[in-house]
């Protein structure tokens, strides 16, 4: 008896290093391959009982469910679960263990979507939960029960006797067979699968590639699947070099692959003609920025961006001088020389705008406003003063003004993303953005903060260097507490429970970031 035990764990231990080493090679390592794509049913659970070397199961406390009496065996999966007998054949059982499909297949995999995968002489095949044959392939089973993307990799020979020179094709999670034509096995890429054939040089850039789809649709792209966002692949291709539009790099373009398979690669105009897109972003939030070029091949480069949906229709036609993502409802654009913001139904959320610089500035103002409007100061200077009215009294400390004003601050204002695109509107670098729209960068932060400090009487400045990391300019604000100078940083603080650059030193700033210190006072300790 304790040979026989012996043997079988020696066995055990053979099965799992073929495993390891190749899956794919053999059906008898497909069969014991254990990586369930799908999450396996709850309350029972496959267990080896060591002393007999078969396989059983167990409810959450560990008390056996149904005895252990098989070679092999998967979880369950869809109230069915595949295992194997002594004799090598495989079928399913229910909870109960007793047998829903009989014990007749080479091997067998877990239900998913009331498919299962089973080897019917190598060959591959699709039963439902009732045991129904739903396809019956003529190609051989190359690896099932290891990716969410489909069901099954065939190939047309025998993968446990050629290694070389095969083809492959898939059984999609519908069923559905798509014959083995393709170079390489078969890989899915956020949810889109990936298939390709090698081109005559045998390099990469010669490949093409193609889209698999569920319903057994085979899509040729016509470059390489750059990424996927919001369902949406984004496509990128090399055309002819002398269309080059005198780009920094002339020969690429882009197009948008739907999750129906539909691609979408360029926008007619109202004369219909098609312009190719030049320039392209992932979506998000359900759109995406594109750019066109209107010119002639070859000529003066211009381009035009325009906003595009997940249906391939357009919320705003190619006509902005520069774009950047929707994030939070808007989106930052740039019409003739200033930017602005757009709301997600097109409208201006912020309209870009010539900018005046304001001539009358009230002293609380301790920066340059050349970048602000007249209307803009005032309405800064009116909006402020009624909120640090609100907030602080003369019997406050400046320690206490200073606190519910940051606080305020860095609860309201949010940070402009679109300044790691290079593209953040005029207003976002101002008070006013900041207390009008909520929205700012470092400069309209440590500027709001600085007004209104200055009208609740607590002495501060706005001190500006580098983030050390990064070498990108920054600006934050030094304030008096009691006497001594100390360094505050409402952008960094910004929506955060625990204020880590709140009344800090000159040590622990420097750890972040870089200034000229012979420009401003030193802050030799953190507060207490």
């Amino acid at each position: 008896m304790k040979q026989v035990w012996v043997r079988k764990m020696h066995r055990r231990m053979l099965w799992s290093l073929m495993l390891t080493l190749a899956l794919s090679v053999a059906w008898v390592v497909q069969a014991q391959t254990d990586v369930a794509a799908a999450p396996r049913d709850q309350g029972i659970t496959l267990k080896l009982d060591v002393p007999s070397g078969l396989y059983g199961y167990v409810d959450d406390s560990g008390k056996w469910l149904i005895a252990p009496r098989f070679e092999y065996a998967r979880e369950f999966h869809e109230g069915l679960a595949a295992v194997a007998e002594p004799s090598g054949r495989w079928g399913y059982i229910r909870p109960d263990g007793s047998y829903a499909i009989q014990p007749e297949y080479r091997a067998a995999y877990d239900f998913r979507g009331g498919l299962a995968v089973v080897d019917i002489g190598k060959k591959a095949g699709v039963i439902d939960t009732t045991g129904a044959l739903k396809l019956k392939s003529s190609y051989y089973l190359a690896g099932a029960g290891d990716v969410d993307g489909y069901l099954a990799v065939i190939t047309d020979v025998d993968p446990s006797q050629v290694l070389e020179n095969r083809r492959y094709g898939l059984i999609t999670n519908r069923g559905v067979e798509i014959k083995p034509a393709y170079d390489g096995r078969p890989g899915v890429f956020d949810g889109f699968i990936t298939l390709y054939k090698e081109g005559a040089s045998g390099e990469y850039m010669d490949r093409t590639t193609y889209v698999a789809l569920d319903d057994g649709k085979v899509i040729q792209l016509p470059g390489e699947l750059r990424s996927v966002s919001d369902g949406v692949g984004l496509i990128a291709y090399y055309v002819d070099p002398s269309e080059s539009l005198n780009r920094s790099n002339p020969r690429t373009r882009y197009a948008y692959l739907l999750p129906d398979g539909k691609i979408i690669d360029a926008y007619t105009d109202w004369s219909g003609r098609k312009h190719v897109f030049v320039e392209a972003c992932n979506f998000s939030e359900g759109l995406a920025c594109v750019a066109i070029n209107r010119t002639e091949m070859g000529h003066k480069h211009h381009d035009d961006w325009g906003y595009l949906k997940k249906d391939g229709t357009w919320l705003i036609q190619p006509n902005f001088e520069r774009a950047g993502d929707f994030n939070d409802g808007i989106a930052p654009v740039k019409a003739g020389y200033s930017w602005g913001y757009l709301n997600f139904d097109g409208s201006w959320f912020i309209e870009p705008v010539w900018v005046e610089s304001a001539s009358n500035v009230p002293e609380e103002f301790g920066f340059d406003t050349g970048a602000y409007k007249q209307s803009e100061v005032d309405y800064v200077y009116r909006e402020a003063r009624a909120i640090v009215k609100s907030l602080v009294n003369d019997s406050m400390s400046d320690y206490d003004k200073l606190r519910v004003i940051y606080q305020y601050i860095t609860e309201k204002v949010k940070y402009d993303q679109n300044f790691y695109a290079h593209n953040v509107p005029r207003i976002s670098y101002t008070a006013y953005g900041a207390l009008r729209y909520n929205i700012a960068v470092c400069e309209g932060y440590s500027e709001l903060l600085n007004v209104m400090l200055n009208m609740a009487g607590v002495e501060n400045r706005i001190i500006t260097g580098t983030i050390r990391s990064s070498g990108i300019a920054h600006a934050w604000n030094l304030v008096r507490i009691d006497g001594a100078l100390y360094h505050v940083d409402a952008t960094w603080d910004a929506g955060m429970t625990k204020w880590d650059y709140f009344l800090r030193s000159d040590d622990y700033m420097k750890l972040s970031r870089t200034w000229n210190e012979q420009k401003y006072e030193a802050a030799p300790k953190d507060y207490k």
